[in-house]
């Protein structure tokens, strides 16, 4: 059965996944953004997790501001090329009848290594916003596997 018409709400489970991966890759973008230009050294929960204030810490390392600066500006870039390039895969994916198995492996190992392991590592040190950085991680989970029971479920020449 044609799944446009089995599919009575107008989606497809492809474009959902695929949906799903672009607005993770939005989010991926933003998040780089913010940490390039709009982060501050240290946030509330980062001095509660240390154990101390920005001004105390620099004290004894008067170049630490500076230094997560930097460090900072490049995990935001690092995100923003993450985000970019998931863009780029969901296009290349997007053109074609369905996805790879191993467009999957890499499309999910990008979530795992990005998206899945920030939320992870927001869960341990207690983040602030570790319940609005589990969204994009599920997102990407459920993109992954949405596209991926297409690509499993249909045989070679069946769309």
């Amino acid at each position: 059965m044609n799944e446009n018409r089995s599919n009575q709400g107008g989606f497809t489970a492809r474009a959902i996944g695929l949906g799903l991966l672009s607005g993770c890759a939005a989010f991926q973008v933003g998040m780089g953004i913010y940490f390039i230009a709009l982060r501050p050294t240290l946030l509330p929960e980062d001095e509660r997790f240390i154990g101390g204030s920005l001004a105390e810490l620099s004290s004894a390392a008067p170049e630490l501001a500076i230094w997560l600066n930097r460090v900072f500006v490049v995990l935001g870039g690092h995100a923003v090329a993450t985000g970019l390039l998931a863009f780029l895969a969901v296009h290349l994916v997007s053109r074609r009848g369905r996805p790879s198995r191993v467009a999957l492996l890499l499309l999910a190992g990008a979530g795992l290594f990005s998206t899945v392991l920030m939320s992870r590592i927001n869960f341990a040190i207690a983040s602030d916003f570790r319940w609005v950085l589990l969204v994009p991680a599920l997102a990407w989970i459920a993109g992954v596997i949405t596209l991926g029971l297409r690509a499993f479920s249909l045989r070679p020449g069946q769309e």
